[in-house]
C-alpha cells in the first residue's frame, strides 16, 4: 500500500518535477500552491481534486462556514501556534491591523479544519520544500506534532541543501557531507572575495529619483484601479482582514491602496535611516561586533528564529559582553526595497530603539560589509545568511542564530554564549552535532528571467534523496 505524502507550497518547474516523481512512487493526497501553480496541478488528473490554493487557505476562504469544533488541548503544540499568531503580521495591512484576540480566532478555525482533514487524509509524511512561513503551515506542524506524524523540511540555498525537521534543526538523513567538503562556484566566489553578479543586483541601491517615479506611478495607478478593478479579487493578495473578526480575499483597488501607503512608508523610513546612520571611515581603530540584520519578513528570520526578535537577541548579546565594546548594527540593503510581502516592515521606532541602547549604533547601508567583518571583534548573524559563509571564508569566528547548521570551528550559537571577556576570550556551552549536515544540490539564478532555479541534475539528486528518506518512515 502506497504512503500518503502531503506536499506543501511547491510552486516552480522544480518542484513540479518533484511532486510528479513523487507521485509515482507514494499517493500524494494534497498539494498546496500558489494560485499560478496550483492551476498547473490541477491539470493534472492525479493531482485535480487534490490541490488547494495558499492565498484561499490565508484568507479562510475554504472554510468560511465552518464551525471550530476542535480546540486545542493542555498537550498540544502551543509554541509553534504562537509562531504561527506571530508571523501573521506578513497577513496585515499596516502594522497591528489584526489584533490578538483576531489572531487567536483564526487560529483557531486553522486548527479546527486541519486537525479534522489529517484525521481523514491520514498522511504519513508530510514535504516542505522550503522553511514554512505561512501562518496556517505553522498550525499543521502544531498538529503533526501531536499526531507524531513525520515531516521534512528542505532548504536549499545558493551553496548548498540541508534538511530540517519541525523543529527546525538541522537532521543528518545520510549520505551528507561537511561544509568544508563543499565545492561550487557560488562559494568558490565567496571564499576568493569575488563579486557575485546577482548578488550585485539584487542588493543594489535605488536612485531617490527613481523611488519618487515609483511612487508617482502607484498613486496614479489608484483611480485606473478604481475604475476598473474595484470588485475584482486580487488573487495574489496576502491581506485577509475585511472587518473586524470578517476575514476573506482581498480586491485589487484595495490591495493598489495598501501597497501605495506601505511604498510611502518604506520610502520615509530609509530617509530616516539614511539620515540618521552613523558613517564610519576607520573601523580599525573601534572595539565592536558586527550585527548585520536579515530582511523582515525573510523566513530565515521568521519563523527560523522564532520567537526570538532583534531586540531580544540584541540584549542578551549586550548582557554578555564587556562594556568598552560596541554593536555595530547594519541594516540589509534589500530592507527599504518595495516587495509585495515587504508590507509595513521594520519602522522608525525600532531604529529609535537602537540608539537607546548604551554601545550600539546603527550604520550606514554604505559602510563596506567586509571590512565590517575583518576588523571586527566577532560578527552576529544569521546561519543561513550569505554573512555566515563570508565570515568562514575570511576565517572569522560568528556567533549565529536561528537554525545551527555549521561546526563549532567555525561558530557558536547564541544560545551557548555564556560570555566575551575583556581580552576579547570567549566562552561558551559546547553542543554535540553531526557534521555530514550539508548536501552539494543547490539553486542559483538565471539573471535574464529574474527568478531562482536549480539544474535538472540538481532537482533529480535531491528528489532521490527525498524518496529514500520517506521509504525510512
Amino acid at each position: 500500500m502506497k504512503k500518503n505524502i502531503w506536499f506543501l507550497r511547491p510552486d516552480s518547474p522544480e518542484l513540479f518535477y518533484m511532486a510528479t516523481k513523487l507521485s509515482e512512487k507514494f499517493n500524494i493526497n494534497l498539494i498546496i500552491s500558489n494560485t499560478m501553480w496550483g492551476k498547473k496541478f490541477m491539470n493534472k488528473k492525479k493531482f485535480k481534486d487534490r490541490v488547494m490554493i495558499n492565498e484561499k487557505i490565508s484568507n479562510l476562504s475554504y472554510y468560511k462556514d465552518l464551525g471550530i469544533n476542535e480546540i486545542p488541548e493542555k498537550n498540544s503544540d502551543y509554541k509553534n501556534l504562537y509562531i504561527a499568531m506571530q508571523i501573521m503580521e506578513r497577513n496585515e495591512r499596516f502594522e497591528s491591523e489584526l489584533s490578538f484576540e483576531e489572531r487567536n480566532y483564526v487560529l483557531h478555525k486553522h486548527y479546527a479544519f486541519w486537525k479534522s482533514k489529517i484525521e481523514k487524509d491520514k498522511p504519513s509524511f508530510v514535504i516542505f520544500p522550503n522553511i514554512p512561513h505561512m501562518y496556517y503551515e505553522m498550525v499543521i506542524i502544531s498538529i503533526l506534532n501531536e499526531k507524531k506524524i513525520p515531516a521534512i523540511i528542505m532548504f536549499a540555498n545558493f551553496g548548498y541543501t540541508i534538511f530540517l525537521d519541525k523543529d527546525f534543526k538541522a537532521v543528518d538523513i545520510g549520505n551528507g557531507k561537511k561544509f568544508d567538503q563543499l565545492k561550487n562556484p557560488y562559494l568558490d566566489k565567496i571564499i576568493k572575495s569575488k563579486p557575485i553578479k546577482h548578488d550585485v543586483l539584487l542588493n543594489e541601491k535605488s536612485l531617490l529619483i527613481k523611488d519618487i517615479f515609483f511612487l508617482f506611478k502607484q498613486i496614479l495607478q489608484i483611480p485606473i484601479r478604481f475604475i476598473f478593478s474595484k470588485k475584482r479579487v486580487d488573487f495574489n493578495s496576502k491581506y485577509i482582514k475585511k472587518t473586524n473578526f470578517v476575514f476573506g480575499e482581498n480586491s485589487a483597488f484595495n490591495e493598489n491602496i495598501a501597497n501605495v501607503k506601505n511604498a510611502i512608508n518604506t520610502f520615509f523610513v530609509r530617509q530616516f535611516y539614511n539620515y540618521t546612520s552613523k558613517k564610519y571611515t576607520d573601523l580599525t581603530k573601534k572595539k565592536y561586533i558586527y550585527f548585520p540584520l536579515i530582511s523582515h519578513y525573510e523566513c530565515h528570520y521568521h519563523p527560523a528564529n522564532s520567537p526570538l526578535n532583534y531586540i531580544i537577541i540584541l540584549e542578551n548579546l549586550l548582557s554578555k559582553i564587556p562594556k568598552n565594546v560596541h554593536v555595530l548594527v547594519k541594516e540589509h540593503p534589500r530592507q527599504f526595497f518595495f516587495r509585495p510581502q515587504q508590507k509595513f516592515s521594520r519602522n522608525i521606532d525600532f531604529y529609535r530603539k537602537l540608539k537607546n541602547f548604551k554601545n550600539v549604533e546603527y550604520i550606514s547601508t554604505n559602510t563596506n560589509h567586509r571590512e565590517l567583518i575583518k576588523n571586527s571583534l566577532y560578527v552576529l548573524c544569521s546561519s543561513v545568511s550569505t554573512t555566515a559563509l563570508e565570515c568562514i571564508a575570511l576565517k572569522k569566528k560568528f556567533i549565529n542564530f536561528g537554525i545551527s547548521i555549521f561546526e563549532e570551528k567555525h561558530t557558536i550559537h547564541l544560545k551557548n554564549l555564556i560570555k566575551i571577556d575583556y581580552d576579547n576570550k570567549i566562552s561558551y556551552k559546547k553542543e554535540k552535532q553531526s557534521k555530514n549536515l550539508f548536501f552539494p544540490e543547490r539553486i542559483d539564478y538565471d539573471i535574464s528571467k529574474k527568478t531562482e532555479y536549480m539544474s535538472k541534475s540538481d532537482i533529480k539528486s535531491i528528489t532521490k534523496r527525498l524518496i529514500t528518506l520517506i521509504y525510512k518512515y
